[in-house]
């Protein structure tokens, strides 16, 4: 089973890592935490879009279906018209 990195225990570890790099490309002191926490802010708020946009595709496909399977079901459609 794997791991979900963004999942709460995880999300220390990942600062720290973010922080890690941010430090090797020269950012020091407070704003070093500052635009780790903004970076990680900004990768979860993606994932969260990312997650409801698949959820909404999901629930327009089943409304979809089924209005479909419904035609299917209204009288009169298959009379000659002769």
């Amino acid at each position: 089973m794997s791991r979900n990195p963004t999942q709460k225990g995880h999300a220390h570890e990942i600062q720290h890592t973010l922080e890690a790099i941010l430090q090797r490309g020269g950012d020091v002191g407070r704003l070093l935490q500052i635009k780790a926490d903004a970076v990680l802010s900004r990768f979860l708020s993606q994932e969260s879009l990312v997650v409801a946009f698949q959820d909404c595709f999901v629930v327009f496909a089943l409304v979809f279906v089924a209005a479909a399977v419904a035609s299917f079901c209204i009288p009169g459609g298959d009379k000659d018209k002769s």
